[in-house]
């Protein structure tokens, strides 16, 4: 454990590798340790290591790794527009790149031009549709708050959940195109309260 730790405070990978053969070599004559805790920090330094290069210009020690916790340190990724790094980095450590992902995509919804909106969603879409979870309602929002209805409601058309693209609809005052999806999504409470709206 504590070639382990001495790894995680080294910055550069050539002092961490002697440490982490000798972690490995150690705990081959240890049948109770936990081999899960060596894979761990050797997926962290990897992870740390990758943030440290001139790319991603992000020179984040162990500490202040943790420290900042896993969300915001991705945050400070996407903050540098380093969202395929802040992708993969969330994938490889096994939690939900959709923070990510939304991330990314507002980003291309603010910088849309008149004119743009088919081109824009499609590809939004294109990146996007194979993570299902990811909420289209959340990009449309921001379209919309960018005055953009055109790429809003071309976005909210890609949303699964018709409970998620009802309200915005209405607030778009897009008002016979919201009912329709209520209607669509044979949700009664989601009728009842397009309905209620209308009134």
């Amino acid at each position: 454990d504590t070639l382990l730790e001495c790894a995680l405070l080294e910055m550069r990978p050539e002092d961490q590798t002697p440490l982490l053969q000798a972690a490995s070599y150690g705990k081959s004559f240890d049948e109770l340790y936990q081999r899960d805790k060596f894979v761990d920090v050797c997926k962290l330094l990897r992870t740390l290591n990758s943030v440290r290069t001139s790319d991603a210009g992000l020179p984040i020690t162990f500490r202040e790794f943790d420290a900042l916790g896993v969300d915001r340190f991705l945050d400070r990724l996407l903050n540098r527009h380093q969202h395929l790094l802040a992708v993969r980095v969330a994938e490889y450590l096994g939690i939900s790149p959709d923070r990510a992902l939304v991330h990314w995509a507002c980003c291309k919804v603010r910088l849309c031009r008149q004119g743009d909106e088919d081109r824009i969603s499609e590809a939004i879409h294109s990146k996007l549709a194979r993570f299902e979870t990811v909420s289209y309602a959340q990009i449309a929002n921001v379209a919309f708050q960018a005055n953009n209805v055109k790429l809003a409601i071309n976005l909210l058309d890609f949303e699964p959940r018709a409970y998620k693209q009802v309200p915005l609809l209405l607030q778009m005052k897009e008002d016979e195109r919201a009912l329709r999806k209520a209607l669509e999504s044979r949700d009664a409470d989601l009728v009842y309260y397009v309905v209620l709206f209308l009134r």
